[in-house]
């Protein structure tokens, strides 16, 4: 390691961690840890990119439940079960009655 004591700062922080991983793949002329730093580069973008998906499709769904009145909600559902309750009560008279002719 003695070829890069020239390097300090992120740079010799940056190729000590590549000296760690793949250290027979770092060259003197550091044309690994430029890849290596490329491809790093790249996948932290695509995180970023993921990340701005992630926020809007949170936000659009915020937004999408901002004016959502929960009473309301929960009023129409009961209402509903209720209708079904009357309509399955009256499918069970209609079928004892079916069942007593």
């Amino acid at each position: 390691m003695n070829r890069f004591t020239k390097y300090t700062g992120e740079t010799a922080a940056i190729l000590g961690l590549a000296c760690l991983l793949h250290p027979k793949e770092v060259k003197s002329d550091l044309s690994y840890l430029k890849k290596y730093l490329i491809t790093s580069k790249q996948l932290i973008n695509r995180l970023i990119e993921q990340l701005k998906t992630s926020k809007d499709a949170l936000q659009n769904f915020t937004h999408s439940i901002k004016g959502v009145d929960v009473n309301k909600i929960e009023q129409r559902t009961n209402h509903s079960v209720n209708q079904l309750q009357v309509k399955i009560n009256q499918l069970q008279k209609s079928i004892k009655q079916t069942k007593t002719n």
